[in-house]
């Protein structure tokens, strides 16, 4: 939309789910109608990252560090992602599971289940921390019983018992 349109519309990134959180980097694409108020407020902003941090992100993107990263990255959670499908069709052939391949969370739809009491005996019999839709939903909007499953979080060494910690709540 920018491209099209690049007057009216705002380009905003950041590097805090493709690279790391706590760099704290982000980038605008402004109209230039915007420019000199966007520098103004900025100057008045508390929290700027230091200027080793941006040169440094500036340097990883002009060497293509960064591209490759965020490629290798892709990749690991693709990877990721699909060892959780395999996993919810394997024990629960009747969650179904949504949300984008890109990101770092899916969604596993329960058919008739109670969402609370499933992430409750999940905490307490298999020391695995679940979160419902139901705490991310405003309250009065109708949608069903999901557990919503980031699959980003654990390391590398801890991400097959994770798996099998869903897999023994699911099938119990």
């Amino acid at each position: 939309m920018q491209s099209l349109a690049p007057e009216d519309v705002v380009y905003v990134g950041t590097s805090a789910k493709s690279l790391a959180p706590g760099v704290r980097l982000g980038w605008l694409e402004l109209p230039a109608a915007l420019v000199e108020d966007v520098v103004a407020a900025a100057h008045t902003a508390r929290g700027h990252p230091s200027a080793v941090e941006q040169l440094t992100l500036a340097e990883l993107i002009a060497a293509g560090a960064f591209d490759r990263h965020v490629r290798r990255a892709r990749l690991a959670y693709r990877r990721r992602r699909d060892r959780l499908v395999g996993v919810l069709s394997g024990c629960a052939p009747a969650v179904e599971v949504s949300g984008i391949a890109a990101g770092l969370h899916a969604l596993a739809h329960l058919p008739a289940a109670d969402e609370q009491e499933l992430i409750a005996r999940a905490a307490a019999r298999r020391g695995l921390a679940l979160q419902g839709l139901g705490a991310f939903t405003e309250p009065g909007y109708e949608r069903g019983p999901a557990l919503v499953l980031g699959y980003a979080t654990p390391p590398a060494h801890a991400y097959t018992a994770s798996l099998a910690r869903l897999r023994a709540v699911l099938s119990g």
